[in-house]
C-alpha cells in the first residue's frame, strides 16, 4: 500500500554566503539520501524540480541546493520561482 507521503516530493534549499558551510550542509544530506547540487542558479530551479523531482520514474523524492545569497541579480524572481515549484507538488 503507497501512503500519501509516498506521492510528495521535498526540495531544501540551503542559501548563505561564501564560507557559510552550505557544502557542508550539502554533503550532510546527501548521506542522507538526497539528490544535492551545489550552486544552483535561481533561474535553473524551476526546470530542477520538473526533472529530478518530477520525473516519470519518480525515482527521487528528496532533493536539496544551495544557492549563494550573492546571486542578487535573480532574487526578485525567486518568490515567483519558489510557487512554481509549489505549483509543481514539491
Amino acid at each position: 500500500m503507497t501512503s500519501i507521503d509516498d506521492n510528495i516530493r521535498y526540495l531544501k534549499i540551503i542559501s548563505g554566503l561564501s564560507g557559510s558551510g552550505k557544502s557542508v550542509v550539502l554533503s550532510a544530506l546527501e548521506d542522507f539520501g538526497f539528490f544535492c547540487v551545489d550552486n544552483l542558479p535561481i533561474p535553473l530551479l524551476t526546470e530542477f524540480a520538473k526533472n529530478v523531482l518530477c520525473s516519470p520514474t519518480g525515482s527521487t523524492r528528496y532533493a536539496a541546493v544551495s544557492i549563494d545569497s550573492r546571486n542578487k541579480d535573480y532574487l526578485d524572481v525567486l518568490p515567483a520561482t519558489l510557487n512554481d515549484i509549489s505549483n509543481l507538488g514539491v
